[in-house]
């Protein structure tokens, strides 16, 4: 977590149910954009 945001998610469902998966991802893609890599030499 980078303050109340997730850096990476995991989605994982049963055998032959990637439609589940991908309800997900547009969920998770719908709250809002992800946030942007920071540079470290800034």
């Amino acid at each position: 977590m980078v303050r109340d945001v997730p850096v990476g998610v995991q989605i994982v469902a049963g055998h032959f149910r990637e439609d589940l998966c991908l309800l997900a991802g547009e969920a998770i893609e719908a709250r809002g954009a992800p946030p942007s890599p920071i540079d470290p030499a800034v």
